[in-house]
């Protein structure tokens, strides 16, 4: 399964954990909303992509 984390802010220590924990046994990307050099059209390929995506606060 390929999950896609699209994190609005940078992770704090609990938020990590919990990344860890649900992204076991899986393919994971990560997309940085946060970044100013952001790729929007590669964001929206890579969530047709993906199997799964996970938007973090």
């Amino acid at each position: 399964m390929k999950v896609l984390h699209i994190l609005k802010s940078p992770p704090d220590e609990k938020m990590r954990k919990l990344f860890e924990k649900i992204s076991k046994d899986t393919v994971v990307s990560v997309v940085e909303l946060y970044d100013e050099n952001l790729d929007w059209q590669a964001l929206v390929n890579d969530m047709l992509e993906h199997d799964q995506i996970v938007c973090w606060e």
